[in-house]
């Protein structure tokens, strides 16, 4: 997939309008043609499409949520609680108006917006099991239950025990506990 530039944009000196407007539409456009085939005769009505949509968005006159399709990670998923959907939901907008987010695919936002609101809504022992259980596989990676390793290596469970060990080999300990209060 290619994916936006930010020094292309920036080359553009003689549009004037928003920044946040331009990537915006950008953002918009990227995500309508991820998801469909679209004839190149028609990209410049995308592009024009998504434009007209961004400037509305930028003069508050569209009350829609510009979420795109990768926003149905925070509904879909039962783990999640309102409070997380309404925070995912807030982390991916801001997303739409900063030009740092453009070099990431929509799914990497939605679920690094998931992954922020979960880590923010946790609570201190959660936070606390968490950074237990990374330590532990940091330490024992090689000591874990063959049993359980095995089960765990079988498509059926996606094979996440190879995956683990392989991660805890290579980078060790990775949680970093901070003690958090809101």
């Amino acid at each position: 997939m290619t994916m936006p530039s930010v020094l292309a944009m920036d080359q553009q000196p003689e549009i004037k309008w928003l920044c946040d407007t331009l990537y915006l539409a950008v953002n918009i456009m990227d995500r309508y043609i991820s998801r469909r085939v679209v004839p190149i005769e028609h990209y410049q009505l995308i592009a024009l499409t998504a434009l007209w949509i961004a400037a509305k968005k930028e003069d508050h006159s569209l009350g829609c949520l510009l979420l795109g399709p990768c926003s149905d990670v925070l509904t879909r998923d039962p783990w999640n609680s309102t409070l997380v959907k309404h925070m995912g939901w807030f982390f991916m907008e801001l997303t739409l108006y900063g030009r740092e987010f453009i070099k990431y695919k929509p799914s990497s936002i939605a679920f690094g917006a998931l992954t922020l609101a979960r880590f923010l809504l946790l609570n201190q022992k959660s936070l606390e099991v968490a950074e237990s259980l990374d330590g532990h596989l940091a330490q024992h990676f090689n000591d874990l239950s063959e049993i359980l390793v095995k089960k765990y290596s079988f498509k059926f469970y996606s094979e996440v025990a190879p995956l683990v060990m392989r991660y805890y080999s290579q980078h060790g300990r990775r949680f970093i506990h901070r003690n958090l209060s809101f």
